[in-house]
């Protein structure tokens, strides 16, 4: 353990808190599986915007208003 400054999900700042071993490993944990997640959607929508032949297929996919 020792200690580290963590964002409060609850106040929404940044805070020095003592964090074990185990808390540093679950948020570890945590933090790869929303990332594994997001990989996978994003290679869904990759697999659908590469699966388009025309501009109209694509629209779906892209923002409302371009750079």
């Amino acid at each position: 353990s020792g200690q580290f400054k963590v964002y409060n999900t609850v106040t929404k700042t940044t805070e020095l808190e003592t964090v074990t071993k185990e808390q540093m490993l679950q948020a570890g944990e945590a933090a790869r599986t929303q990332q594994i997640a997001a990989y996978q959607d994003f290679v869904a929508v990759r697999q659908k915007t590469n699966n388009c032949k025309t501009v109209k297929d694509l629209q779906p996919y892209l923002p409302d208003e371009t750079a």
